[in-house]
């Protein structure tokens, strides 16, 4: 069963609302972040964000490392070092 915390839903709301206003995202990009942050709250078991700790983020990051495409692996080109 799928719980949430009040709090939580209060700030969700008031930052993608920030999102969308302040930082001029499109409604797609804040529908990726939502994504993200509900991963996140399903692998802190809905905890309070009040109560954030920054070693709470590594297993969810590690978690979601097996799950990017290969596009997003490759993101970055390498640099070109050219002789001449």
């Amino acid at each position: 069963m799928r719980r949430h915390h009040p709090q939580n839903e209060r700030i969700r709301r008031e930052y993608f609302a920030y999102l969308e206003q302040a930082r001029h995202m499109t409604s797609n990009s804040v529908d990726q972040v939502a994504a993200a942050i509900a991963a996140f709250e399903l692998s802190t078991n809905y905890k309070d964000f009040r109560k954030f700790h920054i070693l709470r983020l590594w297993p969810s990051k590690k978690g979601c490392v097996g799950k990017l495409t290969r596009r997003q692996t490759n993101r970055w080109p390498r640099p070109r070092f050219t002789r001449g």
